[in-house]
């Protein structure tokens, strides 16, 4: 019983957001200091159960009408949790976010740590509610997963950082397109309402080459790796395959992301 209410708490999150951004905000670190610190790891720990815990758990309770629809197995809509315990559990990651920020980072970083709540309550409440404004609504999503390692990787790594921001872009729009029933019943603005579903796959897969070439503008052009596995997933499931289903391949690119993001770690250790 006891475990079923954690796995239950558990699953307002995904499991994919925790791995990415732990991920980019310990690389972000190793490729600036080129040294390993267990602090670092604490640091990218910290950002991925509490901060982002925090944008995703209350973007679960605001979507509760989407979920019903799109992903009715989710906590809130299969009545595995309750409102008001979702809501309880919110604050209780909201007060160890807010208090933790500035034990843990420094200067500019704790202000961009900051924005990950500011900008993850504007996504998801109105008045701002940018989760309904099409297109906008995957830009931010994309450079949400991108965040840490402005975070952790700071001005020395902006352009890298930027060169991962193409990749997350073309990686969320194609989220999207799995929710996009629940989305239209909760009255939002859908980004297919200006562009059909092929040129939508044309676009992320555009961003996802770009993202790559930028790389060799840079002096991690390693990173690379990254954006090339997922645009040969796109291209073999799209092209070939002629595979639709959208939640399928975004879970493909995520974790063949993460598989290649774990090798971008262990070189930064390694050099």
């Amino acid at each position: 019983m006891v475990f079923n209410k954690i796995k239950a708490y558990a699953g307002l999150y995904r499991l994919d957001v925790p791995v990415i951004v732990f991920s980019g905000a310990f690389a972000g670190r190793l490729l600036i200091t080129d040294e390993f610190s267990w602090f670092f790891f604490f640091e990218a720990f910290f950002l991925a159960l509490f901060p982002y815990n925090f944008v995703y758990t209350l973007n679960s309770i605001t979507d509760k009408t989407e979920d019903s629809i799109n992903k009715p197995w989710r906590p809130l809509p299969s009545k595995k949790l309750t409102t008001t315990e979702a809501s309880t559990y919110l604050i209780f990651i909201t007060v160890i976010s807010v208090m933790g920020i500035p034990v843990i980072f420094n200067g500019w970083e704790i202000f961009l740590s900051y924005l990950v709540i500011l900008l993850g309550f504007s996504y998801s409440v109105k008045p701002f509610a940018i989760k309904n404004r099409g297109l906008l609504s995957s830009i931010i999503t994309g450079w949400g997963v991108v965040h840490p390692l402005y975070i952790t990787g700071g001005q020395t790594l902006a352009l890298t950082t930027t060169c991962v921001l193409f990749h997350g872009i073309g990686a969320t729009l194609l989220k999207d397109l799995s929710d996009l029933k629940g989305d239209a019943a909760a009255g939002r603005k859908l980004i297919t309402d200006k562009i059909p579903v092929s040129g939508i796959f044309l676009i992320s897969l555009a961003l996802m080459i770009f993202s790559a070439a930028s790389f060799f503008l840079t002096e991690h052009s390693f990173i690379s790796i990254i954006p090339l596995g997922s645009a040969t997933v796109l291209t073999y499931n799209f092209f070939y395959k002629r595979e639709f289903f959208c939640e399928k391949i975004y879970k493909k690119i995520i974790w063949t992301s993460a598989l290649f993001g774990f090798f971008v770690i262990l070189y930064a250790v390694v050099n």
